[in-house]
């Protein structure tokens, strides 16, 4: 995932394999530290979705500000496990030419 602080947009494009069952969500969720639950705070592709999925979203300051605090997660619900069978706590991660 990309976000162009600019704008708040948010481009991502996200891969998954083994499933045990049809996808019904996919959703970046949050304010959550890692191990914590958060609500879903954009959904990033349609019930039946298939690997891969990409999108861009603007994202409103406070989802943005969860996102560079790593308060965010993607989480990818199935049938089988409708509160999610895989999850990604997302990280930050500067630019090699960012002076952080």
């Amino acid at each position: 995932m990309e976000l162009e602080i600019p704008s708040l947009t948010l481009h991502w494009r996200v891969a998954f394999a083994g499933m045990t069952s049809d996808v019904t969500e996919v959703a970046l969720h949050g304010p959550a530290q890692p191990g914590a639950n958060g609500i879903v705070q954009l959904s990033l592709a349609p019930k039946g979705a298939k690997s891969p999925i990409e999108g861009t979203a603007v994202l409103n300051a406070a989802q943005a500000e969860y996102m560079l605090s790593g308060w965010t997660y993607v989480d990818i619900a199935t049938v089988r496990f409708p509160k999610g069978e895989i999850r990604n706590q997302m990280k930050v991660q500067y630019p090699q030419d960012s002076d952080r």
